[in-house]
């Protein structure tokens, strides 16, 4: 499982369906069809939240445009030319905005494309976003699950048979659940004294280069790890 940073943005939108309302001070979530019209009477204000991502901008995609600080959907990205002429844009991913929609291709020949909305954050997000809006700690970063992707090249698909499984190809795609839903962590911004032993001994393990440490399981829980040796309690002691 990768986790990827995510920024946040509440934009104002003409729409008054389904979108987050400020109101009296608040901001809130309505669910039911709306209209221009009962916002102004209501002295009330309509928005929708975009989730935005460095990943490359493709045709059709949806991004938003920090200058015109509007979402624009890319017409023409060829060879990537958007990509290296702006940097004041971030390709959105997941919106609450149910009228961005993207074209889902399929690469087996003879399987029909599909137009879908775009991903969206969950129903527990969205009220944990408005309690901390409300509270005045906005939320303008967040970590979004991905999963990667293996496959061989060169499959024929019409005989399911791959001619050379010798070039393996992967790719980070993002997780979707049923709903079409995104799912979304909160950034950690402080660590235990043994969250950041246990993240000291991944970081040394990955290297490969041998931990000065014995590793023993406790009991059967084995999410629970005790680490001895003179160098590597030395070091813990001086350092945390």
């Amino acid at each position: 499982m990768l986790k990827k940073k995510i920024q946040v943005v509440m934009l104002p939108t003409e729409k008054a369906e389904k979108c987050l309302i400020f109101r009296h001070n608040r901001l809130n979530y309505n669910p039911n069809y709306l209209t221009q019209e009962w916002l102004k009477y209501n002295d009330a204000q309509s928005f929708h939240l975009y989730f935005l991502s460095d990943e490359e901008t493709k045709n059709n995609d949806w991004f938003y445009d920090y200058h015109t600080k509007k979402v624009l959907k890319c017409l023409s990205n060829k060879s990537g030319i958007l990509n290296e002429i702006y940097s004041n844009y971030k390709k959105v991913v997941a919106t609450t905005d149910k009228s961005l929609t993207h074209l889902v291709v399929d690469p087996r020949p003879m399987v029909s494309k599909v137009v879908k909305e775009l991903p969206q954050p969950s129903k527990s997000f969205i009220e944990k976003y408005i309690s901390e809006y409300n509270k005045g700690n906005i939320i303008t970063e967040c970590l979004v699950e991905y999963s990667e992707l293996f496959s061989p090249d060169n499959i024929n698909w019409a005989t399911n048979v791959n001619s050379t499984w010798k070039q393996i190809t992967s790719k980070s795609v993002l997780k979707i659940n049923r709903n079409n839903e995104i799912t979304i962590h909160p950034i950690k911004n402080s660590w235990s004294r043994e969250e950041v032993i246990q993240l000291f001994v991944k970081l040394l393990q990955s290297t490969g280069k041998e931990i000065k440490a014995e590793i023993k399981y406790i009991g059967t829980n084995k999410s629970y790890i005790e680490y001895s040796g003179s160098d590597f309690d030395d070091w813990i002691e001086q350092n945390l």
